[in-house]
C-alpha cells in the first residue's frame, strides 16, 4: 500500500494518507524508528509493526504527561501503567525509558518527599504522610522507626501517629580538597571529618662561594629548601695578604 501524503500535525504527530483513502495518526518516535519518511510503500508485515509500535508511544506519552503533573516514583509509574493492557516487557521497556533521560529517580523522589512533606509538611497531616510512605519503592534514603527506635520497613503500613521519619545522614571523612558530596541513598551530612594533609614541596641548591653576601631561596613553585651545598673556594681566587693599614 503506498504512502500518497505525510503532514505533521500541531499535536506533534504525524497523518499519513494511503492510497485506499485511510489515514494513520502515528507519533514521530514511531516515524522515525521506521523510516516511513523515505518508505512510499507499507506491506501488511510493516503496518503491523507499525501499529505495535504507535501503540507503545501511545502509553509512554500517557506516563510522560503522568509524570509532567508533579514528581513520582516508580512504584506509583507501575501502578499506573497497570491501568492499561501492556505486557511486562513493554512496561518495564516504558520504566527504564522514563529513567535513561532522568525522569524517574527514586532517590532524587525521595529527597524531595522529605523536604516538601517532612521540613516544610505544607498542611500534610498524617494521613497523607502515610500515602507518600506506602508508594515508595523498596530501597529508599528514608528511615521509617517507631518513637521506641524500632526500625520499620518502608513498603509496610503503619500507624503514622506512631512513625518517626528521618533523613539518612553519612559520616564522612574527607582527605583532599575540593567539592563534596553525599554518597549514593545519602540526603546529607550528620558529620564531615576534613583532614587534608599537604606536605610542602622543598628545593635542594647548591651555590658558588663569592665576594660579596649571597641570599638563597628556593625557586618558584617551592615552599622551601631542603639542603644547601655550598661549593669549596675556586683555586683561582685570590685570597689577601698583607697588613690594612
Amino acid at each position: 500500500m503506498k504512502v500518497l501524503k505525510i503532514r505533521k500535525l500541531k499535536n506533534g504527530k504525524y497523518k499519513l494518507i494511503l492510497e485506499d483513502n485511510s489515514t494513520l495518526e502515528l507519533y514521530d518516535e514511531v516515524i522515525l524508528k521506521n523510516n516511513i519518511l523515505y518508505t512510499k510503500e507499507i506491506t501488511d508485515e510493516l503496518l503491523k509493526k507499525i501499529n505495535e509500535d504507535n501503540n507503545y508511544y501511545s502509553y509512554y506519552n500517557k506516563a510522560l504527561k503522568y509524570l509532567n503533573t508533579k514528581m513520582r516514583s516508580t512504584k506509583e509509574i507501575e501502578k499506573y501503567l497497570d491501568k492499561f493492557e501492556l505486557t511486562d516487557n513493554e512496561k518495564n521497556s516504558i520504566i527504564s525509558k522514563l529513567k535513561n533521560i532522568g525522569l524517574l529517580n527514586d532517590s532524587v523522589f525521595t529527597k524531595a518527599f522529605i523536604n516538601d512533606k517532612i521540613y516544610l509538611f505544607g498542611g500534610q497531616g498524617p494521613s497523607g504522610v502515610k500515602n507518600f510512605i506506602q508508594i515508595f519503592s523498596p530501597k529508599t534514603s528514608v528511615l521509617i522507626t517507631t518513637k521506641d527506635g524500632e526500625t520499620l520497613p518502608t513498603n509496610g503500613k503503619y500507624c503514622v501517629d506512631d512513625i518517626v521519619v528521618q533523613p539518612a545522614l553519612e559520616i564522612k571523612t574527607i582527605t583532599s580538597n575540593g567539592e563534596i558530596f553525599p554518597s549514593e541513598n545519602y540526603c546529607g551530612f550528620e558529620k564531615v571529618t576534613v583532614n587534608v594533609q599537604t606536605a610542602p614541596k622543598l628545593q635542594t641548591k647548591t651555590v658558588t662561594p663569592k665576594e660579596l653576601q649571597q641570599s638563597v631561596s628556593p625557586d618558584s613553585g617551592y615552599d622551601g629548601l631542603s639542603g644547601v651545598t655550598v661549593e669549596a673556594i675556586p683555586p683561582n681566587y685570590v685570597i689577601p695578604t698583607g697588613t690594612v693599614n
